[in-house]
């Protein structure tokens, strides 16, 4: 499985004077590949698009509130990058900042402008990619699925769905029924999340050792590994797994 993601990206323009913004851009899209230029959020799905730079100038989002307006209407975006400006010149300015940077949506600012959603890889190299049980499902025994049951070979390669830190290895049997599993933990947003990855062998990671998204973590022993997600302190009752 490649790891590689496609870039999807999309820089929404107001539509007022779409044309002189249009070329405030000019440089930024030639810096930087597949960017989308967008004419105004109306009439446009922005769900096509993992990542939205949204230039926020009044009269283009509702409310002027352009992470309220795309998270409302557009749940499938992950990544929004507000741009606060008022005229074409001042966005000229922002992103040629960027372009000598190198830093597509000006991260290195560190200023609170992006807006990010916790998501995560999927983690099975197995082919086709499919849920076998959904989260809730009923196990039997009065015990439901902490987690979703994701498609596996024996032998094919479990993959870390986030960056994290590897908080939890566990190589023998016990009543969670999980064999061999890993627990990777990351904080996002101030919120600390442990992932869960079941039924595996030849387990490549280190406790306490950090790990990349997509990073190999270890094989899969059976024809599918439980993957399990909890926020720490906010966890539902009734499962196997102890928050």
């Amino acid at each position: 499985m490649s790891t590689t993601s496609t870039i999807s990206h999309a820089l929404v323009l107001p539509d007022q004077n779409f044309f002189d913004w249009l070329r405030a851009t000019d440089p930024y899209t030639r810096a930087f590949e597949r960017v989308v230029v967008v004419r105004s959020p109306a009439g446009n799905d922005l769900n096509r698009y993992r990542d939205v730079t949204a230039v926020q100038t009044p009269g283009v989002w509702i409310n002027n509130d352009a992470v309220s307006h795309i998270r409302r209407a557009y749940p499938n975006v992950v990544r929004i990058d507000v741009i606060n400006v008022t005229t074409p010149d001042q966005l000229r300015t922002k992103l040629e900042t960027r372009i000598a940077q190198a830093d597509r949506f000006g991260e290195n600012l560190n200023d609170g402008h992006i807006n990010d959603r916790f998501i995560i890889m999927w983690p099975s190299d197995a082919q086709p990619a499919r849920i076998l049980r959904k989260f809730n499902a009923d196990l039997g025994d009065g015990r439901r699925n902490e987690g979703i049951d994701v498609f596996t070979v024996p032998g094919s390669n479990v993959r870390a769905a986030v960056a994290g830190t590897v908080s939890g290895i566990v190589r023998q049997s016990s009543a969670l029924n999980y064999g061999e599993y890993v627990q990777v933990t990351t904080v996002f947003n101030g919120q600390t999340y442990v992932v869960t990855y079941t039924n595996l062998q030849n387990i490549s990671v280190a406790l306490g050792t950090g790990v990349k998204q997509g990073d190999v973590i270890g094989q899969a022993k059976e024809a599918y590994s439980r993957l399990v997600v909890q926020r720490s302190g906010s966890g539902s009752s009734g499962y196997m797994l102890p928050d």
